[in-house]
This record gives C-alpha cells, structure tokens and sequence, in this order.
C-alpha cells in the first residue's frame, strides 16, 4: 500500500550537510548540497518506530507516497529518497526553499500589498485543487507549511499528516490541523470531516495575510471556537443541527446574537476580498467555496502579481537561517485576543499591539530554538556519520588557526 521507492535509491554519504533549517513532524530537516551535481536541497530524515507495525510511522509513509506521485508547480517535489548507514537509515532529498510565509512575515516590517497577497493565494488556490482533484486532503495547512523558493514560486509543503480521502470516510483521525487553522467540525470532534478543512485553514491564512498577524490565534480548544464565533458570527439553527452529531458540541456554550465582523477586522480590504474571505470561512463544510470555485472568483479579476515579480528577501536568509524557521506554535503562549487592524500603513515596531505580538513570537521562538537545539545535540549523529566527522574536522582546522 506503501512502497519505499528505495530498491535504487543512492547513498546519504552523496550529500553534504549545510545547516539545518527546522524541524518535521518526524525528524530534523537539513539544508544539504549534492557532492554529484553540486544542487541545493532539502534532506529530511524518516525516523523508524518500533511501536509501528510498518517499521516506520505511517504519516512518513503516506508522506512519501503521496509527494512521489504528485506533480504541479505549487507542491514541494521529492528529488529522491535516500538510504543511509542502517537500515533503518531513510532520508528523503526535496527541493530546498529559502523561507516559509510564517517566519518571512515574522521578519519583514511592511505587510504584503494587495497584489502581493492575490499572488500567493491564487497560488494556494492552485496547489489545493490539484491536491484536492487527486482525492488528497493536506490537514496541516498553515503559514509555516507555505514555502517561498529562490525563484519567487509558492510551494505547499509539509504532507507528513496529508492522506487520501473517499466520501463516506467515517473513520479519520480527529484533532488533525494545527490549532489556529482548526474547522469547527474538527474543533467538535468529527471524525468525518472532508476537504472542506483545507479550505477553512487557507481561510485563516488569507485572514493572516491581510492582517499581518495571527488571524485568529486561540490557546484551547474552547477559547479557538470562541474565537470563531467572535469573528464570523454566532450559529444559526442550521449550523446547530449540523453540529449537535458530533460528541464535542454538547460542551459547548456559544454565545448568542454575535454578528460577522470580517469587514470590521479587514476593513482595509476590498469587498471581494472580504467576499472570499467569507466564502471560505462557513461553519458547514458543504457550504464552502472549494479551491476550484475560489480561482474563479472575482477577488482574482484583476491579475495579480506574477510570481516572477513577487520580491526577494536576500538579506533575510542568512538572518532567517540562524533563528528558528519552524515557527512553532506554542500554545501556552500564544495571545488570546483579534486585534482589528487599524491602517496598513501604520504597522510598525512601536506600535504597542504589535510590541506585545512580537514579544509573544521572540518568545515562542526561543523556546523552539532551546528545544531543537536538545534535538540536534542527539540527532547530528544518526544523521550521518561522514557530515560528525566533517563538522569535527573544521572545529580542529578552526582552533588551530586554519581555514
């Protein structure tokens, strides 16, 4: 049901390890450079469980099976999978990029423009319906899973919880999706959710895109629903005989009489990028627009930018590949209120909403930092042997005074 792709696969001994650039869910993640052609990648190591009746986590080998047979400019491609030292030694080599949208928003002092963000998010619209044509439903869509290559193309990343998906599936995993990106039904306890939950995180993506910051950035289960309802509205009769199914609603006390304030938080936007952003945002799945339908739809008739024009960000990278570029959620951390956006053009570093913002975020980022560092110390070893030895090598070199 899996196959490895292994059977001619080359040797991790055919790469050399730049730095490493974040984590997955399963293993470190490696900026490397092939010895052969001298091309940059991405290597990612697929840990091996015992506690798996595969030998390796089942989502590293979904992971790999669906990216092999996936092919449009808006996915990130596997070059190859990689063998290493033991058996149970498996990398995957995949074509590197410069920096995911979270961690660029993070560092960038001016929020995209408006044919900035049109140009991302068709491109978002584009590898999802190709995902979603191929009965693949990602689970995981978030800015950190949104990268930017050398080149200026998106690329939707990270498939370690993606999975094909049949209508009538009754039985998927609950509690998927990272909080802040989380549809109602899955807040509820669904266990038969459908591509509408991709649809719902591009949702928050776009609200985050337009605000420049979280979009809606709750600390539980229940403060992320009271978020919701504060945003989009309370529920009507529809929505709660739709939601009464599922075993989490009963727990759930929504406040009443609570109208839609996306045009009050986004109020900067145009009305068909209110339009959409509503259109994406609906408590029943079914009454989602679908990525096919949202490319059609009149927030993209004027063109947006090509991704050719969208702007590099070179000092960025070596500043972005020094600090954490996982943008890890730290729940406790994370602020429990969504700030309305006053004027674009009064974003700034003394801003003191946004003071309390980036705090939260240099926080957040320093604990990811402290705990893959703990990571590293004990995966640089396994990683490969050839890479230890080499890095000890240029410590020695650079003690004695050689270069």
């Amino acid at each position: 049901m899996f196959p490895l792709f292994i059977s001619s696969s080359r040797s991790i001994n055919e790469y050399e390890k730049i730095c490493r650039v974040g984590e997955g869910a399963y293993g470190i993640v490696y900026k490397a450079k092939d010895k052969t052609s001298g091309s940059i990648c991405a290597i990612k190591r697929i840990l091996a469980s015992e506690t798996h009746d595969y030998g390796f986590p089942l989502s590293s080998l979904r992971e790999i099976s669906i990216l092999k047979r996936l092919n449009h400019i808006n996915i990130i491609n596997v070059i190859e999978i990689l063998n290493g030292v033991a058996l149970d030694q498996i990398f995957m080599s995949i074509e590197y990029c410069d920096y995911d949208l979270g961690t660029l928003i993070d560092h960038i002092d001016c929020p995209f423009d408006f044919s900035e963000i049109k140009c991302l998010m068709k491109q978002i619209f584009g590898g999802i319906a190709y995902l979603h044509d191929q009965n693949i439903i990602h689970r995981d869509l978030k800015l950190s899973n949104i990268l930017i290559s050398p080149s200026g193309l998106l690329k939707i990343g990270d498939f370690g919880l993606a999975r094909y998906y049949e209508d009538g599936d009754n039985n998927l995993t609950p509690g998927v999706v990272t909080l802040w990106y989380r549809a109602p039904e899955i807040l509820f306890g669904s266990k038969s959710y459908s591509k509408a939950i991709d649809l719902w995180a591009v949702g928050c993506i776009f609200g985050e895109l337009l605000c420049h910051k979280p979009f809606m950035p709750g600390r539980s289960e229940l403060e992320q629903l009271d978020l919701i309802v504060d945003t989009i509205g309370s529920f009507l009769t529809r929505d709660i005989k739709y939601f009464s199914k599922f075993p989490n609603f009963s727990h759930y006390k929504c406040p009443k009489n609570l109208e839609n304030r996306v045009p009050e938080i986004v109020y900067h936007s145009t009305d068909e990028s209110i339009n959409l952003l509503n259109s994406l945002l609906v408590y029943i799945p079914h009454n989602r627009i679908t990525a096919k339908d949202a490319l059609a739809h009149k927030y993209f008739f004027e063109l947006p930018r090509d991704p050719s024009e969208f702007p590099k960000y070179p000092s960025l990278i070596e500043t972005i590949s020094s600090s954490s570029s996982s943008r890890q959620i730290n729940i406790s951390d994370q602020s429990n209120e969504v700030l309305n956006q006053k004027n674009k053009s009064n974003i700034s570093d003394t801003d003191p909403k946004n003071l309390k913002n980036s705090k939260t975020r240099k926080k957040t980022r320093l604990n990811s930092q402290k705990l893959l560092k703990k990571k590293e110390n004990n995966y640089d070893y396994e990683f490969d042997l050839s890479f230890l030895a080499n890095k000890r090598y240029k410590e020695v070199r650079t003690k004695s005074g050689l270069k």
